[in-house]
């Protein structure tokens, strides 16, 4: 396994996958994807770090 792999026990962020997931069948959580735009959005500097976990906070 890559350490970047959410499921890698060298990941100190491990979460549970979202109810009824199944192993292989894609993101573990809905929220996934929606992290990874905001990733990207603050890598290229259209919004603040600051903004993005708000974000993911507050859903």
């Amino acid at each position: 396994m890559h350490p970047c792999d959410p499921n890698d026990p060298r990941n100190l962020w491990v979460e549970p996958a979202d109810s009824g997931h199944k192993k292989g069948a894609g993101v573990n959580t809905k929220k996934d994807p929606v992290e990874t735009k905001l990733h990207t959005a603050v890598c290229k500097r259209q919004i603040t770090l600051t903004a993005a976990q708000q974000a993911i906070v507050t859903d």
